[in-house]
């Protein structure tokens, strides 16, 4: 079975093309992916794709419920979200000084950019050790 929006086989691909939904209200918002550890049982989406459209399980991503059955109208599409609001993020030192620190988006999630760091190191380091096993864990 085809999905009428990227004409893939749905139970051969791994996601949909259309990332948002747009709503009657004219608000735009990211479709919800699946969850990282499923497929999905009626379109066969792999994990962290997008379902695809028509499915019975994609939820709405303004109330949560099923898309196929909630009141919202939402209708998917691949329009541009609305700009989200920077997050600014402001620490303390210790003179109580408010310091406002740089932040970056990884995987949908804002951090400070030391975060950011210590995380690419350790995800290099453990590339590195996984190197240096040569393929035995």
């Amino acid at each position: 079975m085809k999905c009428n929006a990227c004409g893939e086989d749905k139970f051969w691909s791994t996601t949909c093309i259309f990332p948002r939904v747009s709503f009657p209200d004219g608000q735009v918002m990211d479709a919800i992916r699946m969850a990282k550890d499923r497929i999905c049982a009626d379109c066969g989406v792999l994990g962290g794709g997008l379902h695809h459209i028509g499915c019975a399980y994609e939820p709405c991503p303004r109330c949560r419920e099923r898309m196929i059955s909630c009141k919202c109208g939402g209708v998917r599409t691949d329009k541009k979200a609305e700009p989200k609001q920077k997050l600014r993020l402001v620490l303390v030192d210790e003179a109580r000084n408010e310091v406002e620190t740089p932040t970056e988006e990884i995987a949908g999630i804002v951090m400070p950019v030391p975060v950011v760091d210590a995380i690419r190191e350790l995800i290099e380091m453990t590339l590195l050790a996984r190197e240096s096993t040569d393929g035995y864990y």
